[in-house]
Parts: C-alpha cells; sequence; structure tokens
C-alpha cells in the first residue's frame, strides 16, 4: 500500500513535492482509512485542481518511475533497458535543468514499510537507496552513488523468501 510519492525537478514540479496518502488526524473519512502499520492511511484518493496545475505531470512522474523498476537491471549504470525513458527536467531554471530527477516512494508490503530512492536522467541513475524497515528499524538494503553501489547481503539473502 502507498504511503507517498515525493517528485522533484520533473517537468513542472521544481521543488520536492508530496502525494500523500496518509489519512488526517481530522477523521472525516472514518470508512476510507485502512489500518495497515502503524498509521492510517487512505484507500482512495482524488487528484483534482486548476488546469495547467500539474495533475497530469504527478500521473507522468508515477509513470516514468513504473518504466525505471520494471526495465532496470541493477548491475549497470548506463543501461539501454531504459535509455529511451524520457525523464524530463524543470526547465524554467538552468540549474535545475541540469540536474537529476529525484523520485521517492514509501510503501508498505506484507506489513513492512519500504522507502526507496532514486535521482536519474534520461539514461543514467545518479543515486538510488532502498531502506527497509522491518520490526520498525531501518535497514538500507541497497545505496547507489554514481558507480559507487552497496549491497547490504545480510538483509537481502534472508529477506526475498518472503516476497
Amino acid at each position: 500500500m502507498l504511503i507517498d510519492f515525493t517528485l522533484e525537478n520533473f517537468r513542472s514540479y521544481k521543488e520536492a513535492k508530496t502525494f500523500s496518502l496518509m489519512a488526517s488526524a481530522a477523521g472525516e473519512l472514518p470508512a476510507n482509512p485502512a489500518g495497515t502499520h502503524d498509521r492510517a492511511l487512505i484507500r482512495v484518493a482524488a487528484i483534482y485542481g486548476a488546469n495547467a496545475s500539474g495533475k497530469s505531470n504527478l500521473l507522468e512522474a508515477m509513470n516514468v518511475l513504473t518504466e525505471l523498476l520494471t526495465r532496470s537491471r541493477p548491475a549497470s549504470l548506463f543501461d539501454d533497458a531504459f535509455e529511451d525513458i524520457e525523464v524530463v527536467p524543470f526547465a524554467l531554471d538552468a540549474t535545475f535543468s541540469k540536474r537529476p530527477t529525484r523520485f521517492i516512494v514509501r510503501f508498505i508490503l506484507n506489513n513492512v514499510r519500504y522507502d526507496y530512492t532514486i535521482a536519474v536522467r534520461t539514461g543514467m541513475i545518479y543515486e538510488e537507496e532502498l531502506d527497509v524497515y522491518p520490526h520498525g528499524r531501518k535497514q538500507e538494503w541497497f545505496s547507489r552513488s554514481g558507480t559507487d553501489i552497496t549491497i547490504n547481503s545480510t538483509y537481502l539473502s534472508s529477506s526475498f523468501a518472503d516476497f
């Protein structure tokens, strides 16, 4: 279940913005929250707003992340498997147009929280990280910074049996 999705430097999004499915404390929709993990998450959300307010770009960012994840192979920094996935940075600021786009997705699977971060430009991953919180404690399963890739085999070898 999705907790939230953050995007930064993608199309019309310059600064980091987060689409959250965490229930508000007001509790105005008591039948909607899902009692998953240690937080109340809403089951359904709507995205609405004025024309040109970024709705389509938010959905496109989710689509780009999905494409990156389904095509990526962890062994390669320059992987032609996702070279054709166009990652469009914010173009109205020259400094941002040269920076990578960043996506962060937090979700719960089998009652365990996962935090995944990727910083990417078309055809190249700059940074990537997966943190997992079994029993509420952070475990860094892998990270990538440039050409430096660290895989924590202690956690990975025993954890894939759960999938």
